[in-house]
């Protein structure tokens, strides 16, 4: 289980998970809980020695290492590695980089490569 872009507690706030919670417990603790659970899900893998795994996609430029160095014990930021390994999106032609959810980037097989 890897995390991913929704195991945050804006999102879960946002997409109903934390009233959610409320409804059902009556508090907010088990939703506490919940999120500091999802912050140490790892947020890569490699499967096999072949197959990098990873919810969003990579940035320009990284290294597998980078990965090692990672803080992800936190609140997914608005950029960076972190923000790309959770945000980015395969993108199936030569249009622009950027990102039309607003955080990460784009990708094709090409920029992997």
């Amino acid at each position: 289980m890897l995390r991913g872009n929704h195991e945050s507690r804006l999102l879960t706030q946002t997409y109903g998970f934390y009233d959610e919670c409320l409804r059902h417990y009556g508090c907010s603790n088990v939703w506490q809980k919940c999120t500091e659970v999802f912050e140490f899900l790892p947020v890569a893998a490699i499967l096999n020695g072949n197959y990098f795994c990873v919810h969003g996609g990579i940035q320009s430029g990284m290294e597998i290492e980078d990965l090692f160095e990672l803080d992800r014990v936190k609140e997914i930021p608005q950029e960076g590695l972190f923000c790309d390994l959770m945000w980015s999106d395969p993108r199936e032609n030569e249009s622009p980089l950027t990102n039309p959810r607003g955080l990460g980037y784009t990708y094709t097989n090409e920029d992997v490569d």
